[in-house]
């Protein structure tokens, strides 16, 4: 998130809720904080843009050190129709040297869960085969 965005969301809540997070902004893949020292951690919009799976492993194995129990996360699934159509637009498209962002088998994203030591407590498609966003909520094992 920008800056704005967290200053934004932070404004738009109650100063009893607001005053119990702290919002800032860092390194993924080295979050300033002790192990264990976050009850909740947030990663909204962000996986799907990492189409590496030793970029994803090192961030999952971060967000593993400083959460206590859970990991809400959002990115990009396949076995969906925006899926379907983002990867026809692709092959229309002149090939570029990099992609930024990626569409993910639920399967691989699922095992490299488990590989960090977290387990799918619950998932959300949006729109169910429709949409290509999907919703996880983590746990640490």
């Amino acid at each position: 998130f920008s800056r704005g965005m967290l200053l934004t969301a932070r404004r738009c809540q109650p100063p009893a809720i607001a005053d119990r997070f702290a919002c800032f902004q860092t390194d993924a893949q080295a979050i300033p904080l002790p192990a264990a020292s976050v009850d909740c951690l947030f990663s909204m919009r962000f996986l799907h843009h990492l189409v590496t799976p030793a970029n994803r492993r090192a961030i999952l194995h971060e967000f593993h050190r400083v959460c206590r129990r859970h990991l809400c996360l959002s990115l990009w699934v396949t076995g969906n129709l925006q899926a379907w159509r983002r990867k026809r637009l692709e092959s229309r498209r002149p090939r570029r040297p990099y992609t930024n962002r990626i569409a993910l088998p639920a399967a691989t994203a699922e095992a490299e869960y488990r590989q960090a030591g977290f387990k799918v407590s619950a998932k959300l498609d949006l729109l169910a085969g429709i949409s290509i966003w999907r919703l996880y909520v983590l746990e640490k094992c």
